[in-house]
């Protein structure tokens, strides 16, 4: 009782306090795959995106734990969409969290990185970018295959696929949904009337041709869209 009544009194550390490698609370407990600690954490307000001397974030040291139950249930709950972490955070060396798992040949994580609710696109603000490039040009599938982990290669291939895929059937849905489109501007007010002359300034020709401009914006950059498979 003693000692409880002391710790008691003692004064809370601040929740962001640093170590002298810059690491936080949140960083120390996401390394060690203590989940509850970190799903605490969180909810007293820590920042996901605080990164240490090396610039890695919690996520960044989370990976390092591999593919062990308590790491992979850390990886998830960082990456649920209730913090709405950056999944493209870079360390010094240019990596995200995936390029760490994927060099570390890390299966299961890789998986989860991308399986993650913010993993929504090929590319973009808060999604797994699956073809980013550190600061030496390497991909996380260029440094997975590199340090001899091919099936973790193959698992990223795959799914760079799969994405790709459903990104060119997107793009022709678009352009079908288009020239339904530009067939109903047609009908509705396409012909000359009759009695007329050729078509008035202004009138159908003026509309197709506006609509023609339209349909040469058609198409989506795969390197930032694409739904992830799942």
């Amino acid at each position: 009782l003693l000692s409880l009544n002391t710790a008691m009194r003692m004064p809370r550390a601040p929740i962001e306090a640093e170590t002298n490698a810059e690491e936080r609370p949140l960083h120390l407990a996401a390394q060690g795959g203590h989940v509850e600690a970190v799903r605490c954490l969180l909810e007293h307000g820590a920042h996901p995106g605080k990164s240490n001397y090396l610039g890695q974030t919690a996520l960044h040291v989370a990976v390092t734990g591999g593919d062990t139950p308590a790491a992979l249930a850390t990886v998830r709950l960082l990456c649920s969409r209730e913090w709405r972490l950056d999944m493209n955070a870079v360390s010094r060396a240019g990596r995200t969290a995936l390029h760490d798992a994927a060099a570390a040949g890390h299966n299961k994580v890789v998986k989860a990185l991308m399986d993650a609710p913010n993993v929504a696109r090929h590319g973009g603000a808060r999604s797994a970018n699956l073809i980013a490039r550190d600061r030496d040009g390497r991909t996380p599938e260029q440094l997975a295959v590199a340090s001899g982990f091919d099936d973790v290669a193959s698992l990223i291939r795959t799914r760079i696929v799969q994405l790709e895929a459903k990104a060119a059937l997107r793009e022709q849905e678009e352009k079908e949904a288009l020239r339904t489109s530009i067939e109903q501007l047609r009908v509705c007010g396409g012909g000359p009337r009759s009695g007329g002359g050729g078509p008035r300034s202004g009138s159908g020709g003026g509309v197709r041709m506006g609509v023609g401009r339209k349909e040469g914006e058609g198409g989506e950059d795969i390197e930032g869209g694409g739904d992830a498979a799942g």
